[in-house]
């Protein structure tokens, strides 16, 4: 392969067509930012000469000393580099590999929603005035919340729900819908959350909770209705902070929640999805945030 061929052109004609476990345009974007980025540090566009443990170095070095990135966000934009670098070494398109090590990231505790803060949260949908197309803000995000606490599922899988896939009480998630595309969930939808999802039947849509604006707009809503509820609005406080607390709050009262997250591995619940403050706590039983008692129905 050409030393001068622009980075960006070998993403688009080879890597991203050959990468068949890239199937998501949010990855193909994280990786046009890293180009981007590395752009800016190079003074110029990225070629295939560029793929160099030199280079890298100092780009990971400019992203945490210069622009202040966290270790984390500059390990993901090297890390793009290399892992296209990588493919093209195992491809014989290059005849080097790279050395680059990441760089030590400080591990962060998860940070779940107390019981109280959950409260805040459902209560402050009952005031969202802003239309999700046809539906009621206050009935499209009531549900979305409903649905993510009771299954844990992903916003993103969660969005992406159709009618179809709900029988009665139980909910079919396909792989295809879900982060990996590699596991079928099915969850079993408390009366109460069923109670917040079915008023939306009525709007004939073929998604549970269809999003006709970006994705901005999305987060922009969700921020409006965590301000409202008087709860931090930061990167540790979005949408995955409710699986997050769904899994710690689980964790709390049976001991165990990789299950309920489709994890192998409870370490791996442990590590990302458990708020050590949390865990500790003697509640006898998961509650609803949206109900006033926050008891579920027994029946």
């Amino acid at each position: 392969m050409k030393a001068n061929k622009p980075l960006r052109k070998v993403c688009r004609d080879i890597y991203f067509p050959n990468r068949l476990t890239i199937t998501s345009q949010l990855t193909v974007k994280q990786y046009e930012i890293a180009l981007r980025f590395y752009a800016r540090y190079l003074g110029t566009t990225p070629r295939v000469q560029h793929l160099t443990d030199d280079d890298l170095s100092g780009f990971s070095r400019w992203l945490r000393e210069d622009l202040h990135l966290a270790p984390a966000t500059a390990n993901d934009r090297v890390g793009r580099l290399r892992t296209l670098w990588e493919w093209l070494a195992r491809r014989q398109h290059v005849d080097r590999w790279p050395t680059i090590e990441r760089v030590r990231e400080p591990r962060r505790a998860p940070q779940a929603w107390s019981e109280e803060q959950l409260a805040k949260l459902f209560s402050a949908v009952a005031l969202e005035d802003l239309d999700v197309g046809p539906i009621p803000g206050r009935l499209y995000w009531r549900g979305l919340f409903a649905c993510v606490w009771n299954t844990s599922e992903r916003v993103s899988a969660v969005l992406a729900l159709r009618w179809e896939w709900l029988d009665g009480s139980t909910l079919h998630v396909p792989a295809e819908a879900r982060k990996g595309n590699a596991k079928d969930m099915v969850y079993t939808l408390w009366p109460e959350t069923l109670a917040t999802i079915e008023p939306l039947r009525q709007y004939r849509q073929d998604l549970i909770f269809p999003w006709p604006l970006s994705v901005h707009a999305f987060y922009w809503r969700f921020g409006r209705i965590v301000r409202r509820a008087g709860l931090p609005d930061d990167r540790k406080h979005k949408t995955h902070c409710l699986r997050v607390s769904h899994a710690t709050w689980v964790r709390a009262l049976s001991g165990k929640a990789a299950a309920n997250l489709g994890h192998s591995s409870e370490s791996t619940t442990v590590k990302h999805y458990e708020d050590p403050r949390i865990c500790r706590s003697e509640t006898p039983a998961l509650f609803i945030p949206w109900l006033k008692n926050g008891k579920k129905d027994a029946g």
